[in-house]
């Protein structure tokens, strides 16, 4: 589904990229769907984000907001391929990333981004807001990134359902028993 500014207006939602001054509420929204904060067989995040990074991350990357009323209901973190070498966090996944073919060729050979972390509050999830939130990100780097990537945990399965089923991500690696634990998806 891909609504325009204006019909987002109308629906008194808005659809854009984040400022500075939604740092706190992409903050708030990020801790409140933690997995430790939530019951089982929700979507959940597993990484918190320090105040510092999020505005240096929204200052240069940049990260795409859904609101409502002014308040933050849905967001998307993306992060440069630089930043996420200097995050410990990213290393495993990095290394995984190096291995995978997408298509013809590896995904190194790929300009591209990473989808570092998405969120929509529980009450809006299943109304479209994140597959906008998604239309959003691919104009704002439409010519700038062949493609974007993502890792999702494998006991995530909301989120991979969202991720395959609503946007349209592609599986480049499945976990097996006792290897790395997330799936690795791209979209395009």
């Amino acid at each position: 589904m891909t609504t325009s500014d204006m019909d987002l207006k109308q629906t008194e939602l808005w659809i854009g990229p984040a400022t500075e001054n939604d740092a706190q509420s992409i903050l708030l929204l990020q801790r409140e769907n933690l997995a430790k904060n939530l019951p089982p067989h929700q979507g959940f995040l597993k990484w918190e984000t320090p105040e510092e990074m999020m505005v240096d991350i929204i200052r240069n990357e940049g990260a795409i907001v859904a609101k409502k009323d002014e308040k933050v209901i849905g967001y998307l973190i993306l992060m440069s391929l630089e930043r996420a070498k200097k995050m410990p966090f990213f290393d495993t996944f990095l290394a995984k990333l190096d291995s995978l073919q997408f298509g013809e060729k590896p995904v190194n050979e790929y300009s591209y981004i990473i989808l570092g972390q998405d969120c929509v509050a529980r009450e809006y999830r299943g109304r479209g807001i994140l597959e906008n939130i998604y239309e959003a990100a691919k104009k704002r780097f439409d010519g700038k990134y062949e493609i974007a990537v993502a890792s999702v945990v494998s006991d995530n399965t909301r989120s991979l359902w969202a991720h395959v089923k609503k946007l349209g991500c592609r599986i480049i690696y499945e976990p097996a028993q006792g290897e790395y634990e997330r799936y690795i998806i791209v979209l395009d």
